[in-house]
C-alpha cells in the first residue's frame, strides 16, 4: 500500500473509534439524509467505474462527489462546532485528493480504495433509523474493503486485512442477531454464516476475492429480506 493510503488508513481507523454515527445539524434533517445517500451511491459507482478502467467515469463521479462534499461542508459550518465531525470531514477532503491523485495517474485499485474509504467516511455522518440498516451498510462496506485489499496486494496489506475481516465476522455477529428475529430469514442467516466463516479462513487472494463478490450479492438479498 502507498503512503498517503496507509497515512490515511490509520487516521480512518482512528475516527471509526472515536464515532460511528456523527451528529447531524437539525436545521437540514430533510436535506442531509438525501444528501448523505446520494454520495454513498456516487462513492459506490465510483469503485465500480474505477475498477472497470473507466476513466471519463471516474472524473464524472469525482465532480459530482466533490460538490455535493462541498455542500455537506457548508451545512456543517451553519451550525455549532463538532470536533468529530470535523475530523471526518477533513479525512474525507484527505480521501479526495488522494482520488484525484490517483484519478492523473490511472491508479484504479488506489481510485477505487479511496472511493470505498470515502463511503466509510459517509457512513460515519448517517444516522440511520435502525440496527440492521446500520450494520448492513457496514458490512457492505468492510466486503468492499476486502475485496480491494486483495486485489492491491494481499501479502503487503495482509495485517490491515486481519483487522477488517475482524470487524466484518463481529459485524456479521450483530446483524445476524437482528435478522434472526424474524424466523422466515434463517435460511438466509445460514447462508451468512458459511460464507463469511468462508472469506474469514481463505487465504488465496483470487478465492477471497470471489468470495467478497459473493458477499456483495448476499448484502442485496439482506436488504430484501423481511
Amino acid at each position: 500500500m502507498r503512503l498517503p493510503h496507509a497515512l490515511l488508513y490509520a487516521v480512518a481507523l482512528l475516527a471509526l473509534f472515536l464515532s460511528t454515527s456523527l451528529p447531524v445539524l437539525a436545521t437540514s434533517a430533510k436535506v442531509m439524509p438525501a444528501l448523505l445517500s446520494s454520495m454513498e451511491l456516487h462513492t459506490e459507482a465510483l469503485v465500480k467505474k474505477a475498477l472497470a478502467k473507466d476513466g471519463p467515469a471516474c472524473q464524472r463521479l469525482y465532480q459530482q462527489i466533490n460538490i455535493k462534499l462541498g455542500k455537506l461542508h457548508h451545512y456543517f459550518q451553519a451550525g455549532s462546532f463538532d470536533e468529530r465531525r470535523s475530523r471526518e470531514l477533513i479525512l474525507a477532503f484527505s480521501w479526495m485528493r488522494v482520488i484525484n491523485m490517483d484519478l492523473q495517474r490511472q491508479s484504479w485499485i488506489g481510485i477505487a480504495i479511496g472511493a470505498n474509504q470515502l463511503s466509510g467516511s459517509i457512513f460515519r455522518f448517517t444516522q440511520f433509523s435502525d440496527v440492521r440498516k446500520r450494520e448492513t451498510a457496514w458490512l457492505d462496506y468492510l466486503g468492499r474493503e476486502v475485496m480491494l485489499l486483495n486485489m492491491e496486494d494481499a501479502n503487503a496489506n495482509q495485517d490491515m486485512l486481519n483487522v477488517r475481516l475482524i470487524e466484518l465476522f463481529a459485524t456479521w455477529q450483530l446483524l445476524k442477531n437482528e435478522l434472526i428475529r424474524n424466523f422466515h430469514n434463517k435460511s438466509l442467516v445460514m447462508k451468512g454464516d458459511r460464507l463469511i466463516g468462508q472469506l474469514k479462513k481463505e487465504d488465496k487472494p483470487v478465492q477471497a476475492i470471489a468470495l467478497a463478490k459473493q458477499l456483495h450479492d448476499f448484502i442485496g438479498d439482506i436488504k430484501e429480506a423481511k
